[in-house]
């Protein structure tokens, strides 16, 4: 491992911009005084702290982890982890390879909660892989069956906290109900002062009913990714108005074997007028949840543009 320097956050371009006249300084041609002086220009690199929230906000960035589930929520002083992705193979997982260089490439070195809202691979996958290489202060999860040795506490309806301004509750599931599998996936609304973002898992018809019918006026969200990925068995229309997103987010794979979403589902949201991305075309998506509002989406593949995406 000492052959390889892990840099916790992403340089900005001016510091790279300074390191770049370091390295050529100091490789300059020998007789020019004080080469050593180009060493002191890459401190930049490795000192800049990377940019975070400001008190009162929240940065959502749902990951692209193909055909699974992964998003980040960071506040001024805290970071949540909602699912892991999935994992492919003993020797690849979608929190190896997609969310913990996120995280690295966010300046994040500690997590302060892991949500495994939901037991199926394309969820949990990857959570060994983050364990391993991330202290996570709590871990909640609606299947604790599925993760023997670790301290877990059960997701559970009514829950909240506040973290630096920025308020989380968890509506779902409650504990004396008889939801199992997808329907118990823990649902989690995070709310600042400019909008609110609803964190769903795979959730169908039968728990969003209960939603409905024990948490209707607090369903309301700027932000939605869409339960179980835009699958026909969810996104009621009553719960889809209930919701009345601006932003509809499907994770889903490029060609997935589900044909996720489903088209009646995502004419269902354009009735509603909401934008709808999805990750096997834009990447990882994020949003800027503020004070007084919310930013546009910022999709990775187009800051990011190569010159193999498609326009």
């Amino acid at each position: 491992d000492f052959a390889r320097w892990q840099l916790y956050g992403e340089p900005s371009l001016w510091a790279v911009l300074v390191a770049v006249i370091g390295t050529l300084w100091m490789l300059a041609p020998r007789g020019i005084p004080a080469r050593w002086v180009g060493a002191v220009w890459l401190l930049p690199l490795v000192l800049a702290a990377p940019e975070r929230p400001r008190a009162g906000e929240a940065w959502f960035t749902l990951l692209d982890v193909g055909q699974g589930l992964a998003a980040v929520v960071q506040t001024r002083n805290h970071t949540l982890v909602y699912d892991t992705g999935p994992r492919f193979s003993d020797r690849f997982d979608t929190g190896e390879a997609v969310v913990v260089p996120f995280l690295r490439s966010a300046g994040i070195d500690a997590l302060d909660m892991l949500v495994v809202g939901h037991g199926d691979n394309d969820h949990m996958g990857g959570v060994e892989s983050l364990l391993r290489s991330y202290q996570v202060r709590r871990l909640l999860s609606t299947v604790p069956e599925k993760l023997p040795g670790k301290l877990v506490e059960r997701c559970r309806q009514g829950e909240s906290w506040r973290w630096d301004g920025v308020r989380f509750s968890v509506l779902h599931p409650d504990l004396d109900s008889p939801v199992a599998g997808n329907n118990a996936s823990c649902v989690v609304r995070v709310e600042t002062g400019g909008g609110a973002l609803l964190l769903t898992g795979d959730i169908e018809r039968r728990a969003e009913r209960e939603l409905l019918a024990t948490h209707s006026s607090r369903l309301a969200a700027a932000i939605m990714v869409a339960p179980h990925h835009g699958s026909r068995t969810s996104s009621l229309r009553q719960f889809v108005a209930a919701v009345n997103p601006e932003y509809v987010l499907f994770p889903v794979g490029y060609r997935n074997r589900f044909r996720h979403p489903h088209p009646k589902v995502v004419q269902r949201y354009r009735e509603k007028g909401a934008m709808l991305l999805d990750s096997a075309s834009h990447g990882a998506i994020r949003f800027r949840l503020g004070r007084e509002g919310i930013s546009a989406p910022e999709s990775y593949r187009i800051t990011a543009r190569r010159y193999w995406n498609d326009r």
